[in-house]
């Protein structure tokens, strides 16, 4: 820091000790979020407003000639692109490339390379494809039915074409009793009394919940069965933790282990709706 630079500074904590703390003296104020409160106002509404004796220009001002033209507009669809989540992965013989147990497809001229996949991870419906830093191509899921002959797979097979049961969740009263949370915790926000943020029960973990409580492993789990648990995510939920622990344990019970992956979805659900209609 140049010395010039430095006295800036300084002058700047002698104008908040001469102006605003002196009048701070004649303020109550009781919590921290008061006092910020009041900081930002002098500052935004008196300290940036008042004319300076050695440029004769506003601080606001000033900084508006000389800094906004420098300010570069980005784009809301390449503010997304930034923010992707990352990770590298080697292309099989198959030209597919796996990542939180989905499999996608790419080029044939990736086979047995290293590329970076990027994804949003609230949508894996498509990822972005890349190699040493340059955009090949979008990379879609790939849709592989099983082939088994058995007659219980095929009875398996008969019985998911049962059409699902109404779902019986009322949408507007879950939205009205969101809404009226976000308006809790932004006036606790407000007096200083906001709750630690809770981690959000993501899509991720109830693939991980499920896979856990059958002792298997998310990337185990075929494309069907993935497909099966976000359909009934997207409709039906999203669902609470102990609530899946508890309808896994009793579908375990009843059932074991070597059920289709519908049985337990079905006993997640119902456990759901049942929570819900009792609210």
């Amino acid at each position: 820091m140049t010395v010039l630079g430095k006295g800036k500074i300084e002058r700047f904590f002698r104008s908040a000790r001469n102006r605003f703390l002196i009048e701070l003296q004649h303020e109550k104020v009781e919590h921290l979020h008061q006092l910020n409160s009041k900081f930002w106002a002098w500052l935004e509404e008196e300290y940036h407003q008042n004319t300076h004796s050695a440029t004769n220009e506003t601080p606001n001002l000033r900084w508006r000639n000389n800094v906004t033209p420098f300010m570069k507009k980005i784009e809301e669809k390449q503010l997304q692109t930034i923010f992707l989540w990352r990770e590298n992965r080697k292309v099989n013989k198959l030209g597919q490339v796996s990542m939180q147990g989905l499999k996608f497809e790419v080029s044939s001229f990736l086979l047995g390379k290293t590329v970076e996949i990027r994804y949003n991870h609230f949508d894996l419906k498509q990822v972005f494809i890349y190699l040493d830093g340059q955009f090949i191509q979008k990379a879609k899921q790939v849709s592989i039915t099983r082939w088994n002959t058995a007659q219980k797979q095929n009875d398996l097979n008969t019985k998911n074409t049962d059409t699902p049961p109404k779902s019986g969740i009322k949408h507007l009263a879950h939205l009205e009793k969101q809404h009226q949370q976000h308006k809790i915790k932004n006036a606790k926000k407000m007096l200083g009394r906001s709750n630690p943020p809770e981690i959000p029960f993501t899509i991720a973990h109830f693939f991980k919940a499920v896979a856990t409580a059958l002792k298997r492993k998310v990337e185990e789990f075929h494309a069907n069965e993935l497909q099966a648990m976000q359909q009934a995510w997207d409709t039906y939920g999203p669902f609470q933790p102990q609530l899946i622990h508890t309808a896994m344990a009793k579908a375990i019970i009843a059932k074991r282990y070597d059920q289709h992956i519908d049985f337990y979805i079905q006993y997640i659900v119902n456990s759901h709706l049942k929570q819900n209609n009792s609210k």
